[in-house]
């Protein structure tokens, strides 16, 4: 599924994080001005990039399946999401469609007000999985960033290489 015309401006800055791990071959023969125009008309499917991009950037450690419930043959699935702004300005990962998930989550997110992404592992979402949504705030200590349930690390290459 495409972007909506509102969430597209935040594919742009996925696309400039995950671009030198897009399949060379393609990448040659397409400017990134041109994914660009395209990630502001929608046509982008921010999720199917980062997955790429991904499994490539873990070396072989994986690769892309998309099946039901996972996208690498590891049993992960990666997530995109944007910071959520509450009105008290805690800032929430809302990670959402989660119930059918066999493996951990690899999420990417990214707060547009600061220009900064943030990279999770989560690899025990049990208690929430029947609410089929996991949220935590990214400036405080939750057990999905302080290694009870998952862990925060610092770069999506790190992110491609952790688990299992």
């Amino acid at each position: 599924m495409a972007s909506t015309d509102k969430a597209a401006q935040y594919d742009l800055p996925f696309i400039k994080l995950v671009y030198e791990f897009l399949p060379k071959d393609l990448m040659e023969k397409t400017e990134i001005k041109t994914i660009y125009e395209w990630a502001k008309m929608g046509l982008i499917q921010r999720d199917r990039l980062v997955e790429i991009a991904m499994a490539n950037a873990s070396n072989g450690k994986y690769k892309v399946v998309s099946e039901d419930g996972r996208d690498h043959c590891d049993g992960s699935d990666t997530k995109t999401v944007t910071i959520n702004y509450r009105v008290t300005g805690r800032r929430n990962i809302i990670v959402t469609n989660i119930s059918n998930k066999i493996g951990s989550l690899r999420i990417v997110a990214y707060d547009s007000k600061i220009d900064k992404f943030y990279f999770y592992y989560i690899f025990d979402f049990e208690s929430v999985r029947n609410y089929n949504r996991l949220e935590f705030s990214v400036s405080s200590s939750s057990k999905y960033n302080n290694d009870i349930c998952g862990k925060e690390l610092y770069s999506f290459e790190d992110l491609a290489k952790y688990g299992e």
